[in-house]
């Protein structure tokens, strides 16, 4: 089977609407893929009961309730059971692609009874949780894919070491036209109240995994010898309960004053995005567990000095060149690297010049092309 020739039909599957990184691969996967000429759609799981922006392709959003209280463990099943359910409705596509453990399982469980042929999954990374039955459950999910793909070569090894398995390594892309340093952000800075701040700027949301505390305590040693720097952070619900994390976060604000100085941004509109970026000054990520690093590449895409901490995952994206690479987790050399970016024009400057170049680098139709090729193969090799 020729793809080139052929039109495929898609179901590109995830857990959620809103603006997480295996979402927003998705969307953009979905539209460069359908650009190509394929019949794309989408599947997901709501509330909210639209996507965090506008997408060019059709998607059904499944209904799935909302309970108070509900262990991890038990949500997982529950979701994967709703999946499960509602694309038993849907098993006339070609190709069946899944982004995340849970409509990864639901797949898997399909094909296992015999209801759909061709399924992929693709592992953005590999995360920990504190619920050893979500660990199963996730481990489970890759062990079970029948073809995986995965977004950095990091990864890929990372799965073949532990858990023996293989994976095809396709990287994520970016829309450099959105993301660009010719759009103003100016305007949205004075909304905001920023014109007469120096702007260190955050994405991904206040939780273990993205490394929020260690980015405030750093923080708080730039701001004494900044006093007029403001953190700004933008921040998205993901599927695991961070409360307590968060009422320490909102404890240690409090407790180190700088109630007026860190800024919090639930949900923020997508489609502003990079207005948001173009206004801010630096982007400070300090991640401890990635599978590329989304908000990072748009970040450079839109000519931002970029600091982050310095992740294996990330070095394919990020090098000493483009970026101010920090050790994980040490507070001090975060906070000498922000003051570092922020005093020295000369070093900002080449950072966002680099950084631009780097991100120039990849594009969704370079993703899609590379998707639409491991389709190919995997149609071709099930047809013998």
């Amino acid at each position: 089977m020729t793809i080139s020739c052929e039109i495929v039909r898609i179901a590109l599957l995830t857990y959620s609407t809103r603006s997480r990184g295996g979402v927003v691969h998705t969307t953009y996967l979905a539209e460069a893929l359908a650009k190509k000429g394929h019949y794309v759609e989408i599947f997901a799981l709501g509330p909210p009961f639209d996507f965090y922006r506008k997408v060019s392709v059709p998607y059904k959003i499944f209904k799935t309730e909302q309970i108070e209280n509900e262990v991890l463990r038990e949500r997982v099943k529950r979701l994967i059971n709703v999946y499960i359910q509602e694309m038993s409705n849907y098993l006339d596509f070609d190709i069946y692609h899944a982004q995340d453990c849970i409509s990864g399982n639901a797949i898997e469980h399909l094909r296992e009874k015999g209801l759909i042929k061709n399924t992929v999954r693709t592992i953005h990374h590999f995360e920990r949780y504190s619920d050893e039955e979500v660990n199963k459950c996730q481990k489970f999910a890759i062990m079970r894919a029948s073809h995986r793909l995965v977004v950095s070569k990091y990864w890929q090894r990372y799965l073949k070491r532990r858990l023996g398995v293989d994976s095809e390594v396709i990287y994520n892309g970016l829309d450099a036209s959105r993301y660009s340093p010719s759009i103003d952000g100016s305007r949205l800075r004075k909304e905001l109240s920023l014109t007469d701040n120096f702007v260190f700027l955050s994405v991904g949301g206040i939780e273990p995994r993205k490394g929020s505390l260690y980015l405030l305590r750093a923080f708080y040693k730039v701001s004494k010898s900044m006093p007029d720097a403001k953190l700004v952070i933008v921040c998205t619900k993901g599927i695991v309960n961070h409360d307590p994390y968060q009422t320490k976060f909102a404890t240690e604000v409090k407790s180190l004053n700088l109630k007026d100085k860190v800024v919090l941004i639930q949900n923020f509109p997508d489609d502003k995005m990079p207005e948001l970026y173009r206004g801010s000054d630096v982007f400070v990520f300090p991640s401890l567990l990635e599978g590329w690093g989304l908000a990072p590449m748009e970040a450079q895409g839109c000519g931002l000095p970029v600091i982050a901490f310095d992740l294996p995952s990330m070095r394919e994206l990020l090098n000493k060149d483009n970026a101010l690479l920090v050790k994980k987790k040490d507070v001090d050399m975060l906070a000498r690297a922000m003051i570092e970016v922020a005093n020295n024009r000369e070093l900002a400057h080449k950072l966002a010049q680099k950084g631009r170049l780097n991100a120039l680098k990849y594009s969704w139709e370079d993703t899609a092309f590379s998707v639409l090729k491991y389709y190919e193969y995997l149609l071709n090799l099930l047809k013998t």
